[in-house]
């Protein structure tokens, strides 16, 4: 099984870290509490208990999300 993680580029410049950040930053603060502990590799279960959402609702939040920052860092 593919890691999902698999794709983060090793090597960033500064510029684009600050791209992360404020894309990031301009979430909702439920996205961006989600967003933070996918970062950290929690689970889907254990973000679906903290948030008290279901397994199935944080895949989706997080694929929306995804997309959302890929938009958002794009500019």
């Amino acid at each position: 099984m593919e890691s999902e993680y698999q794709n983060i580029p090793d090597a960033y410049d500064e510029s684009d870290y600050q791209k992360l950040h404020d894309a990031i930053n301009s979430l909702s603060r439920t996205d961006k509490a989600l967003t933070l502990m996918y970062l950290e590799r929690h689970s889907y279960q254990e973000i679906a208990e903290v948030m008290g959402l279901t397994e199935n609702n944080v895949g989706v939040k997080v694929n929306r999300i995804k997309a959302k920052l890929k938009n958002l860092m794009s500019k």
